[in-house]
């Protein structure tokens, strides 16, 4: 059976980590490895885990090496140290159902099989639950509007489909991903290596909610409720604030940080290759021409017109 590894970032974690752990060790796949690396904690998360490592040592390593001072960069740095055929993602103050890596690990196969020798990505919907685990939404992508079937990379460049946490990668994505040049430049792990999938292989989605997603005030990133009416009165608020300058230069200083590096890290097709190479120049263009960039290249669905307020 596929031994596949679970890597935990984890900081200022104890509230919640008992749980997780929990979860974890609960999990209907047998075959997992749990790795473990706390990027400084101030509280007793690092007890939490040495306890818990203490009485399940085959099935718990834990990583001693500096912090790594971001969530994004303690993850892309685990990654340099697991060997197993499949990788999974896991956030510290989550629960995972019995049944989560089963389920995504069946669909990866699937995914392989279809595609082989391919970086593969599968990636799940969750529960938003509230900080006691009761249910906010049934599905996070109807709640906070994300859409799990846009995952070709011009979408997912503008935005990203899948948390972290409900992603496994193969061996061929890991290998890939361990690859940047720049880890500065990719804001957070979960965009880069889904973005790697769509460009060089398959990315898939499992449409059953597989962890309770909690929502708390110390999320790193959370869930956000999203209705295409409160969408069009925050952009306006933004505009009328003068907020939205700001958001938007950040915005986009991301997005052209990031297609430059995919562009620099890859081997690409030409078409792929010219278009990033025009989206990391994107911020040096006025409005007017990132519009009509946007729309030519498919970046803004028809439903969303209002987008151009923003962009």
């Amino acid at each position: 059976m596929d031994e596949i590894a679970v890597l935990l970032a984890t900081y200022n974690g104890e509230k919640y980590l008992s749980e997780l752990l929990d979860s974890l060790l609960k999990q209907t796949y047998p075959n997992l490895k749990i790795y473990i690396h706390d990027d400084g904690s101030h509280d007793d998360t690092v007890s939490v885990i040495r306890e818990y490592q203490a009485k399940n040592p085959c099935k718990i390593q834990v990583f001693d090496y500096p912090p790594t001072g971001s969530s994004c960069a303690n993850f892309m740095s685990m990654l340099k140290y697991v060997n197993e055929p499949y990788v999974m993602f896991c956030d510290q103050d989550d629960v995972w159902l019995p049944e989560k890596t089963e389920k995504v690990f069946e669909e990866m196969k699937k995914t392989e099989a279809e595609n082989p020798d391919k970086p593969c990505l599968v990636f799940s919907d969750l529960y938003v639950v509230d900080s006691e685990l009761k249910i906010i939404s049934d599905s996070f992508m109807k709640y906070a509007d994300r859409n799990p079937y846009r995952t070709d990379y011009k979408s997912l460049l503008m935005k990203n489909a899948a948390p972290g946490c409900t992603m496994i990668l193969n061996r061929e994505l890991v290998n890939k991903a361990k690859c940047c040049n720049d880890i500065t430049k990719i804001g957070m792990h979960d965009i880069w290596v889904i973005l790697i999938a769509a460009l060089e292989g398959k990315v898939s989605y499992v449409d059953l909610p597989l962890i309770f997603y909690r929502q708390h005030q110390e999320n790193v990133v959370g869930a956000k409720k999203v209705t295409k009416v409160k969408k069009i009165l925050n952009t306006l608020h933004r505009i009328i604030s003068g907020s939205q300058g700001k958001e938007k230069k950040e915005w986009l200083n991301n997005v052209s940080k990031l297609a430059s590096v995919l562009s620099e890290s890859l081997e690409l097709k030409n078409e792929e290759k010219e278009f990033l190479s025009s989206l990391a120049g994107i911020i040096a263009k006025n409005k007017m021409t990132r519009i009509k960039f946007y729309f030519k290249n498919g970046l803004i669905e028809k439903n969303r017109w209002w987008l151009v307020f923003w962009i």
